[in-house]
């Protein structure tokens, strides 16, 4: 389940409310320019692949939308980092080849869990902006968890 927070009237869930830590990053966020966080929840009655959070939830964010610009990669991570907030496993860094991509997508995931990886993010260290399909921020989706019952269920990245 992907999660967008930004300041003003919008409401949370009330199952992401829960989660002590992302109320307390998200008072430390307001008081910084306009901003949006993305990421991800997860644990128990999210999907079937609950990343080591059986009966529980986690965030963790994987974007942070500042002033109408996402954030390069290192201030996203040392902005994240001063504030306590959790990011998403960085798997690779490095110059961009589809066969790394693909491998990189199987296998099992790097949180506290042993089952299959859904994916990895593709992403450039310095934001940019491509003509033809937009921000260069893409998705690939393992065949492991493509073809499993587990993406039967859960298809919003599909």
């Amino acid at each position: 389940m992907m999660l967008a927070a930004t300041e003003g009237p919008h409401r949370l869930s009330e199952r992401v409310l829960r989660i002590r830590r992302w109320r307390s990053v998200s008072s430390k966020f307001a008081k910084l320019k306009k901003s949006t966080r993305f990421g991800e929840v997860f644990g128990s009655k999210i999907q079937d692949l609950h990343y080591g959070h059986k009966g529980k939830l986690g965030f963790r964010a994987f974007d942070i939308l500042a002033d109408g610009k996402y954030l390069d990669t290192e201030v996203f991570f040392a902005l994240c980092a001063r504030y306590g907030l959790e990011t998403v496993p960085t798997l690779y860094r490095g110059p961009y080849g589809l066969e790394t991509i693909r491998a990189l997508s199987e296998g099992n995931t790097t949180l506290a869990d042993n089952h299959i990886r859904e994916g990895v993010v593709v992403k450039p260290v310095v934001e940019r902006i491509d003509p033809r399909i937009g921000r260069t921020a893409l998705k690939y989706i393992g065949d492991s968890y493509l073809f499993s019952k587990s993406a039967d269920r859960d298809t919003h990245d599909v």
